[in-house]
């Protein structure tokens, strides 16, 4: 029983290593207007102006106190969502994700730059909305993230954050439910995502994630960024296996926001 539980715990502590190697070698430009593309690319403004409309920022990077609760509930809904799928289509390989302080940091150039919304459109073409004529090009290509962003029109929305993710994970209405294939012995449901935001949240892999939140004068955002992004093209594949080789390696959250999103039968 020891070794059965100790083997897990090895290979998640080994997951969390090999992905923390990784993103040492993640390169983000210092110009703090440099900001990827749909398309994997860099491009960096010439200059910064200040965003009149940005009422406040929450900087979820670092370890201020005070933004604890937003980033602990954050995880907790990312997580508890992906054990949902997890448990509903008996999934393995669902690895639980971790704060990220660096791509928070990411994050927070969007909405210093008046960004409040960056998704891509769903035909592929990953487009963000913003002017690319306005940015130069930067020599390198980030296929391996990916990011969600949703923009609320009510600067008083009290449950800001579980409506957000519950408007990501419900996404997976407009896709093809995923089909179930072979591949070397094993079984796996295809997912053809077009870079929805369900697509972008319930990557198995993904193991790091970082946010960034802001009130502008008309309503509210949330960006997210996600690392690593592991996928062939506009799908993902998502192994089946018996109850007792399911993941994530933690229990699902139970907190009170989140309860009865994701329970183990």
């Amino acid at each position: 029983m020891l070794i059965l539980w100790f083997v897990p715990l090895v290979s998640s502590c080994l997951a969390l290593n090999t992905v923390g190697n990784l993103l040492n070698r993640l390169y983000f430009p210092g110009n703090q207007s440099c900001l990827l593309n749909c398309f994997g690319n860099y491009l960096c403004k010439h200059h910064i102006k200040k965003c009149t409309s940005l009422l406040k920022h929450y900087d979820l990077s670092g370890t201020d106190e005070k933004y604890e609760e937003y980033r602990k509930l954050l995880i907790y809904g990312h997580n508890g969502l992906r054990n949902r799928l997890a448990t509903k289509l008996n999934l393995c390989d669902m690895l639980e994700i971790r704060w990220n302080d660096r791509l928070a940091m990411y994050a927070n150039r969007h909405h210093t730059l008046c960004h409040r919304n960056i998704m891509c459109d769903a035909q592929n073409t990953r487009y963000l909305h913003m002017p690319d004529s306005e940015y130069a090009p930067y020599e390198a290509k980030n296929f391996n993230i990916s990011r969600n962003g949703f923009f609320y029109r009510n600067t008083y929305s009290a449950n800001f954050i579980p409506f957000a993710l519950s408007n990501w994970y419900e996404a997976h209405t407009s896709l093809n439910f995923p089909k179930l294939i072979q591949h070397k012995n094993q079984t796996y449901y295809k997912l053809v995502g077009g870079y929805n935001s369900f697509f972008n949240m319930i990557n198995p892999q993904t193991q790091m994630m970082g946010c960034s939140i802001a009130m502008f004068v008309d309503g509210r955002s949330l960006i997210c960024y996600y690392y690593p992004f592991v996928h062939a093209g506009p799908k993902i594949y998502l192994r089946v296996m018996e109850k007792s080789c399911r993941c994530p390696y933690t229990f699902p959250v139970f907190d009170p926001v989140f309860k009865r999103i994701c329970i183990y039968k």
